[in-house]
């Protein structure tokens, strides 16, 4: 999923642009600044931050618990559910990549 939201969708985007389609084309700067937090280790990052995070208190939840992790806006885990999100978070976390 992060991949898909990441680097998949800007190179999407950058593949289908042309006049025809009316998909206006991103110049190269922004692509570039786009690429800097999508790259494979962002995402991994990103995964191990999720996985560290979500599974810190507890290895398993209960239906209730776990609706509760995502409906929880400030400090849950629905930005993992859109792609938007997923961006987000991957540029919240790019400059603590390794």
């Amino acid at each position: 999923m992060f991949l898909i939201s990441s680097y998949c969708l800007i190179t999407t985007r950058f593949n289908i642009s042309d006049e025809k389609s009316e998909i206006k084309k991103i110049d190269k700067e922004d692509i570039s600044n786009l690429l800097k937090c999508s790259e494979l280790k962002d995402c991994q990052n990103l995964v191990k931050i999720f996985n560290d995070t979500f599974f810190a208190k507890k290895e398993s939840y209960n239906w209730s618990e776990f609706k509760t992790l995502f409906e929880d806006i400030d400090n849950g885990f629905g930005w993992v559910l859109s792609s938007k999100g997923i961006r987000r978070k991957l540029e919240e976390n790019a400059d603590k990549t390794e």
